[in-house]
């Protein structure tokens, strides 16, 4: 599992591009996906180092994600990062719950998103 390897999910096509472009920036290879089936492949597929995905997506959800990603590898385990503009407590349990590590709000802190692919939660 390469450290540098991360999966942006976001159905906005404009803020995952641009989150990818700027992690680029910083030396991360960034593959992009615009929904929660299309990641749920592409994780499953190249076992990136994190993923950063939106919680709120038409069809399959960030949390029903974060489920089958949790479910579907067993070793190699994703540091899986939330992503929301709906950010409360009850959100926040839900992501936990559902698998992700760490759980940040829109607008995106970029230093704080580094800090935690850089580290861990």
């Amino acid at each position: 599992m390469n450290a540098k390897v991360v999966v942006v999910v976001d159905d906005d096509v404009d803020a995952a591009d641009s989150l990818a472009r700027a992690l680029e920036m910083f030396g991360y290879t960034v593959f992009t996906a615009y929904g929660g089936n299309e990641a749920l492949a592409l994780i499953l597929q190249i076992g990136p180092h994190s993923v950063v995905s939106d919680i709120d997506m038409p069809g399959m959800s960030g949390l029903e994600e974060a489920t089958e990603v949790r479910a579907s590898l067993n070793l190699c385990q994703p540091c899986m990062v939330a992503v929301t503009g709906a950010a409360n407590e009850d959100m926040r349990a839900r992501a936990l719950h559902a698998g992700f590590d760490a759980f940040l709000a829109k607008p995106l802190s970029l230093p704080a998103l580094l800090q935690l692919l850089e580290h861990g939660p």
